[in-house]
């Protein structure tokens, strides 16, 4: 019926925006040392992202340490958590993930 009539990105973060949600990780991440600058709500209003903060002030913030790993076949050096991140348990239902802390890399080797 109304084919080719599509919603803009506000008319969809209106609808499924977690405003209320992520205003409250938004305080707990400032509160917990996180400067406010360095935290971003992304267009959809359904995530953060955090930039250029120092290793010490996300490891206390999430109660987990950061370490180098190093993959020995491409000599690639990432920064990841080593333990288990901590957060508030009334908050934790809300975060579906902490990325890029948890996750390692896909290492592709060129094959030719």
């Amino acid at each position: 019926p109304l084919y080719g009539a599509h919603m803009s990105l506000e008319n969809l973060a209106s609808l499924f925006a977690m405003d209320d949600e992520v205003g409250r990780i938004r305080e707990w991440l400032t509160t917990s040392g996180i400067p406010a600058m360095a935290i971003a709500t992304s267009s959809s209003r359904d995530s953060l992202s955090i930039e250029d903060v120092a290793c010490p002030i996300v490891e206390m913030a999430f109660g987990a340490k950061i370490h180098h790993y190093l993959h020995p076949e491409v000599e690639r050096t990432i920064l990841r958590a080593k333990d288990a991140l901590k957060m508030p348990a009334n908050l934790a239902p809300l975060v579906a993930t902490v990325a890029p802390l948890v996750r390692l890399p896909a290492i592709v080797k060129n094959v030719l």
